[in-house]
């Protein structure tokens, strides 16, 4: 039967205590690399759907014949040099969707410079309409070369999601002035809709940074700063359809410091982008990628933002409330 990654997608915290490591894959000439697959592989049955990020290389791996490679032990290619040297297999794809895919070699047992092992490295392309995930379908057989004998065909369906993406600040959101200190809701000016319903989408801010500044020009002041905290990331509910837009990320308390003006800059362009949980599961399957530590490392692939004419930052500017002076007047004795 047909194996393939299906993860479910956890905080990456929790990840590493159910998992074996996956290590990265090469296929160089002959060489390959040892791997130690997840514990948790679903074994593919009719109906079952992998659903994956377009662009991102990830891994499938079939189970060998037992009656054809008795010798054969766990998993690929840990076992592979008792795979019985005459068994190959072919895999394809069942529409243009599929990039096409580099098969890896099956080790030291016959086949290696063919490419026609038990595994496959594939990496799928972008649906036609953002909007709509694309099915697929991907397919192995194994054939015994020695007698002409193929085997029968296992399949697995592939759902290609659009990688995410956003556009945090537009003319709305670029600059705020609010009066006072105050809680005060940070909101994405619009979130890309790439069909996905389930799961969080998590936002990485390049910087928030925290600045007393010149009143009359609060945005191009430099001002002076106060402090500035890298790389924070805020987790969402995956929204959909025509209400991705003005999307709440977070609500930060925005002090006055110093009793002065204040500019509270958020930052989306450098480190910043936007991930969700396909993105996710796809980074951590990918050949040749770290294993993600936690969500503030660069382990995981954060897709970068759109960038518009009013720049990469939020600007919320707090004012001090007006400390209205007494009134001035003539008094009766004036002339006194």
């Amino acid at each position: 039967m047909l194996n393939f990654l299906n993860l479910r997608i956890m905080k990456a915290k929790n990840l590493l205590k159910i998992l074996f490591s996956l290590v990265a894959f090469f296929v160089a000439s002959s060489a390959f690399s040892q791997v130690t697959y997840p514990g948790n592989l679903d074994q593919a049955t009719s109906g079952d759907v992998d659903s994956v990020t377009a662009g991102v290389t990830v891994p499938y791996y079939v189970e060998p014949d037992p009656v054809l490679n008795p010798s054969y032990t766990g998993s690929y290619p840990g076992g592979s040099i008792t795979l019985n040297v005459d068994e190959t297999w072919t895999w394809w794809i069942g529409t243009t969707q599929g990039q096409g895919g580099t098969v890896a070699s099956q080790g030291t047992a016959g086949g290696d410079a063919d490419n026609d092992g038990p595994y496959i490295q594939m990496s799928w392309n972008a649906p036609a309409v953002t909007n709509t995930p694309e099915y697929d379908s991907l397919y192995v057989s194994e054939n015994n070369d020695n007698i002409a004998c193929n085997g029968d065909t296992s399949n697995l369906r592939v759902l290609v999601f659009a990688q995410p993406g956003f556009t945090p600040v537009d003319a709305d959101n670029d600059l705020i002035q609010i009066c006072g200190s105050q809680d005060y809701p940070v909101q994405l000016a619009e979130i890309l809709d790439n069909g996905l319903d389930v799961g969080e989408l998590k936002i990485r801010l390049d910087s928030i940074a925290v600045s007393n500044v010149d009143p009359a020009n609060p945005q191009t002041d430099q001002g002076t700063l106060l402090r500035a905290a890298e790389d924070t990331v805020a987790a969402i509910s995956t929204p959909l359809g025509t209400g991705n837009t003005d999307i709440e990320l977070f609500t930060y308390y925005m002090g006055l410091e110093n009793n002065d003006v204040t500019r509270y800059r958020f930052r989306f362009d450098g480190d910043g982008g936007i991930s969700d949980q396909i993105s996710r599961k796809s980074d951590y399957l990918a050949v040749g990628g770290s294993d993600p530590v936690d969500d503030q490392t660069a382990n995981w692939t954060y897709y970068p933002a759109t960038i518009n004419a009013e720049g990469p930052s939020i600007d919320v500017i707090v004012y001090p409330q007006p400390n209205t002076g007494n009134i001035y007047y003539v008094p009766s004795d004036f002339d006194q």
